[in-house]
């Protein structure tokens, strides 16, 4: 380069090892910088590219997408899995449990319905748990138990459930009792002892 051209600007090349009498050169961070690839402003000052959604965005894609990842569907929001469950065992459970219940009126109906859901999630936990045990002892004649963390995942959603259920029940009898002209007491005592 010409010196002159340069008068009074820094050198992005020079650095203390020169001025040491070291041979080394160092490319300086400027020079590392404007090699990377450009990229494209993001439209959103405060969104990067990597951080935009990719996803689909039409009704009809997000349908098709939402259960990609279900794998037990023990969290799973839809009460009916495709792959996994039948619509049609649905409404066989939900017609028995109905049955059994014996609602009178749209909270009783309401409640009851809750505690078919319950009860099929439940299920839902249970399977999923044999599916895992099933899995680690695939070949094996020894009985292995899966990873803690894996297994801790079960129980503290049936735990869960199991509060739901417990509760949804006593409501049901509840409001049942009242209709009867049974004392129902406001405040009954529900013990969930948990080791913390």
């Amino acid at each position: 380069m010409d010196n002159d051209h340069n008068e009074g600007k820094e050198n992005p090349m020079h650095n203390e090892h020169e001025e040491q009498g070291e041979e080394e050169q160092r490319p300086a961070a400027e020079d590392l910088v404007a090699r990377e690839p450009a990229r494209p402003a993001p439209s959103d000052p405060g969104v990067t590219p990597s951080r935009k959604k990719r996803g689909p965005k039409t009704a009809a894609g997000k349908a098709k997408i939402r259960l990609n990842a279900v794998r037990y569907g023990i969290h799973a929001t839809t009460l009916v899995i495709p792959g996994l469950e039948h619509p049609q065992d649905w409404q066989i459970h939900l017609k028995r449990t109905l049955e059994s219940c014996a609602p009178v009126g749209h909270l009783e109906s309401k409640l009851a319905e809750r505690i078919a859901q319950l009860i099929w999630r439940l299920e839902r936990v249970t399977a999923a748990e044999q599916e895992v045990y099933a899995r680690v002892n695939e070949g094996s004649y020894v009985l292995k138990l899966p990873p803690a963390s894996e297994l801790e995942k079960f129980h503290v959603t049936e735990a869960h459930l199991n509060r739901q259920l417990t509760s949804t029940l006593h409501e049901l009898e509840a409001l049942q009792k009242r209709r009867h002209g049974e004392a129902a007491p406001l405040a009954r005592l529900d013990v969930n002892l948990q080791a913390g």
